[in-house]
């Protein structure tokens, strides 16, 4: 990796078990700026000319939203920011209103557009960096949420994760996922909203991180993915196959059918809707925020210490 090329907003997860522990072993390759470029011409993506084009990234937090521009140096050319609002429905609940995550982040890419003084045809690539266990779900035909999302601290499924503590079934989800039986995940954040949401038609719902909602509103509804990094924060991937665990949806009543494909986190995700900046946009990269910022190991430990390494 060429120093000073690490672009915050292109990181990818490679999940697999060690050959050595039972543990699974996930590890982090950060991609340069040229990898990101790279990429772009072997795809032959992009209006620009990918030696002097930018990079957007939408950094999608927990407490606010953040567009920031790169030019190929990796320089940061524009920034722009704006806190969300916080929904605290009961003691232990926390949502967001997906709706406005969604027009902030467009508003945000504008502003940082409009700030660096280009045209949105310069831009050869969007990436997406984004906080990982919240979710939601929405109306395929409408577009709208049928509910403000879950997030990640949300303790509202609490009681459900003892149970199936109690039931035996943390060794077996420890085994296919990596992770513990906890509300943290979306698993069971998801069962709840199929199960709380009035009126639910299963056969016109989609379902996703904030990555998944965000890249659907982004390409106008053509594209329902999401990355390995994200899917491995559901608590419903499957860490072999890296692909939805059968036994887990059922286990959790979610329809496959209902659940975003998933990719590497980096490759092709479509382009934004010309609409929404004036020009066809590839969207290259996508990462949960945590990853995003650390490089972190996971050995023989049940649970994982997380070290931020913040570029921002």
């Amino acid at each position: 990796m060429v120093g000073g090329e690490r672009w915050r907003g292109a990181i990818a997860v490679d999940n697999f078990r060690s050959r050595n522990v039972n543990s699974p072993l996930k590890m982090i390759f950060v991609y340069s700026m040229s990898e990101v470029l790279q990429h772009l011409r072997e795809q032959e993506l992009g209006s620009a000319t990918l030696s002097e084009g930018y990079i957007l990234a939408l950094d999608l937090g927990t407490t606010g939203n953040r567009a920031k521009l790169f030019d190929s140096s990796s320089k940061a050319v524009a920034q722009t920011y704006k806190e969300l609002t916080q929904y605290y429905p009961q003691p232990g609940w926390l949502e967001h209103d997906p709706q406005e995550i969604w027009h902030s982040s467009c508003a945000l890419a504008q502003s940082a557009i409009q700030t660096a003084q280009i045209n949105a045809n310069e831009i050869v690539a969007i990436g997406l960096t984004v906080q990982r266990e919240t979710c939601l779900i929405w109306d395929k035909t409408t577009g709208e949420p049928l509910h403000r999302a879950i997030v990640w601290q949300n303790r509202r499924t609490a009681v459900e994760c003892d149970r199936l503590i109690y039931l035996g079934y943390e060794s077996e989800i420890y085994e296919r996922t990596g992770l513990v039986i906890d509300a943290y995940f979306s698993a069971t954040k998801l069962h709840w909203l199929l199960d709380h949401t009035p009126d639910v038609d299963i056969n016109n719902v989609l379902a996703g991180t904030i990555d998944t909602w965000v890249l659907w509103k982004l390409t106008g509804g053509k594209v329902h993915a999401t990355d390995h990094s994200n899917a491995s924060r559901t608590m419903l991937m499957n860490l072999t196959t890296c692909e939805w665990d059968e036994k887990l949806l059922d286990l959790f009543q979610i329809p496959a059918s209902i659940l975003p494909q998933i990719q590497p986190s980096l490759g092709t995700f479509g382009v934004s809707d010309a609409t929404l900046f004036g020009a066809e946009i590839p969207i290259t990269a996508r990462k949960g925020r945590p990853a995003s910022f650390f490089v972190w190991s996971w050995l023989r430990q049940p649970r994982f210490d997380e070290m931020y390494l913040r570029h921002w």
